[in-house]
């Protein structure tokens, strides 16, 4: 049942210790309207591209809601097997709205999306026998940078990644897919991920504009793909006024921004299970590794607050730590809070991405519940895995 209406604000301490109560800890909670807000930010920053998509990708949030969400606000969905083509096909997702790109996809996943109607992106040369022009709306190729791709603020080109065609597969592709039939083609790139760097979107851009003219020898380049991998305080408005003035007016621009749309939209709750004072003091929490796999990377690090002890002068110095019987289960760095104890409630921000989509049973963890808040209220999208649950599809419950 939907609850009250809500403020949809990150620091209204008692909206979110009421929901921490009602639906138990961890907690992920989405919040709607910096979904949609976000998605439109891209849509306005691009509005000048009459060919402009943006695409979000599945595997970040794969959850029915916020996918239908994004939809209403007229974003795609980029999808990579079949699994996740599915989900977006439940959510709602048509044909028009579906584009797919995979590493090395099975056939199955093959066939769903020749099956779905998706625009499809191809990742090799030995893709182009999976689709034809009758099955396949749109068909783009996927580039691989070859050092060549010179970033703003770097040193040097980009080599290491397991994407894409060379300049001469590409080449030798579009040539194929003008033999099979297919009158255009795209051409697509992701450089990386979680940049800051001013002026990226425009160096994808210009790349793939030189690519385009050599490729237009062959079939017309009818727009580009520049992948996502901006960081979520990027200034977007910034990166598209760019991105105009490095590529033809005429060209269709394609994004895929997943951090940039929906990490600013989830945040984890989480509660103080113990505290251990030896030399600094570790406050062991309720979550762990298991809701939050990107805290084992290195530099990886989330912004922490108490909700409703802002107001506190005292700070204490504090380490982090989940509850997984793991030493990489830590969440790095130091963090000065106002002083803890047992049973406090504690907000972990930035979450919208990487988290429940890529969480885990490690250290039989169970899945935790999820909770959209949008201005008419709160309702759970996912309910908390039970332990039978987990037993159950580990084989220890059967029959």
């Amino acid at each position: 049942m939907d609850g009250e209406a809500l403020s949809l604000d990150w620091n209204d301490a008692g909206e979110l210790r009421a929901l921490a109560e009602q639906y138990g800890t961890p907690l992920m909670l989405y919040n709607g309207q910096v979904l949609s807000r976000r998605v439109a930010l891209v849509r306005e920053a691009f509005q000048w591209n009459p060919g402009h998509r943006a695409f979000f990708p599945v595997k970040e949030v794969c959850s029915p809601e916020p996918l239908r969400l994004f939809l209403e606000a007229g974003c795609g969905l980029l999808c990579s097997n079949a699994n996740t083509l599915q989900a977006a096909k439940l959510a709602g997702a048509g044909p028009e709205q579906l584009l797919f790109t995979a590493c090395f996809p099975s056939q199955e996943d093959w066939d769903a999306a020749v099956q779905s109607g998706a625009a499809v992106i191809l990742d090799s040369p030995g893709q182009l026998a999976q689709v034809n022009p009758r099955q396949t709306r749109t068909l783009g190729l996927r580039v691989h940078p070859e050092g060549r791709l010179r970033l703003p603020g770097t040193m040097g080109g980009r080599r290491s990644s397991k994407f894409g065609m060379t300049r001469q597969e590409i080449l030798r592709t579009a040539a194929d897919a003008a033999k099979l039939g297919f009158s255009s083609l795209g051409l697509h790139l992701h450089a990386g991920s979680n940049l800051q760097l001013p002026g990226y979107y425009a160096a994808v851009a210009g790349f793939l504009r030189d690519l385009a003219e050599e490729v237009a020898s062959i079939l017309p380049v009818a727009w580009c793909d520049l992948g996502g991998g901006l960081a979520q305080s990027c200034d977007i408005v910034q990166e598209a006024a760019l991105v105009q003035q490095a590529v033809p007016g005429g060209m269709g621009i394609y994004t895929e921004l997943g951090r940039f749309v929906a990490e600013p939209a989830g945040m984890l709750l989480t509660r103080v299970r113990g505290i251990k004072r030896q030399g600094i003091t570790t406050v062991g929490l309720d979550v762990s590794m298991a809701e939050l796999p990107r805290i084992c990377l290195p530099g990886v690090r989330y912004s922490v607050s108490k909700p409703g002890a802002e107001q506190e002068s005292e700070r204490f110095t504090y380490h982090l730590a989940g509850r997984a019987m793991d030493r990489m289960d830590y969440f790095g760095g130091r963090f000065v809070l106002p002083e803890l104890q047992e049973g406090d409630l504690l907000a972990i921000h930035n979450v919208g991405i990487n988290s429940c989509a890529s969480a885990s049973n490690f250290d039989g963890a169970l899945r935790c519940a999820q909770v959209l808040l949008t201005e008419e209220g709160h309702r759970p999208i996912a309910p908390r895995q039970t332990q039978a649950q987990w037993l159950e599809s580990c084989g220890f419950l059967t029959g």
